[in-house]
């Protein structure tokens, strides 16, 4: 798997300029961005999502948050459908797809907690609407706060 290390190499330039270069860093002159995308694309350079993110401090993912299981039948195949058409978008926008289920609004609430806690996810989708929910609450919270 091709590195930035790689594309720092083959362009003669240190990581972090290759770095800056790839992102479009104004420190990095035009034709020195430029020349490194160039590189970059013609060796076909994918970006480590996971170092980028880490730099930002959140995720490339998505959380998709089922109903609790008393509320859908998560086994329903709309729901594989859902999944894939979710899935689909964002792949082609570089992210990938993490899935929220279990039987009690308490599980589920923990379970969505530790995914914003641990995986860094701050984008959700639910699959379904009622009032007072507390997994809608605590996304709200979420929102609020960046």
């Amino acid at each position: 798997m091709l590195t930035i290390r790689d594309i720092a190499a083959k362009a003669g330039v240190s990581v972090s300029t290759a770095s800056r270069a790839l992102n479009n860093n104004p420190r990095i002159s035009q034709a020195t961005r430029e020349r490194i995308q160039a590189l970059a694309e013609a060796e076909g350079y994918l970006p480590n999502y996971n170092a980028k993110n880490l730099t930002a401090g959140e995720s490339n993912a998505v959380g998709v948050v089922f109903a609790t299981a008393d509320r859908s039948q998560p086994e329903n195949p709309f729901f594989i459908d859902i999944l894939r058409g979710i899935n689909a978008q964002l792949v082609q926008r570089d992210y990938v797809l993490s899935v929220a289920i279990s039987k009690t609004a308490d599980e589920l609430l923990k379970n969505v907690k530790a995914m914003v806690a641990q995986g860094k996810i701050k984008r959700f989708v639910l699959l379904y609407a009622h009032q007072d929910d507390p997994i809608a609450a605590f996304y709200g919270s979420i929102i609020s706060a960046s």
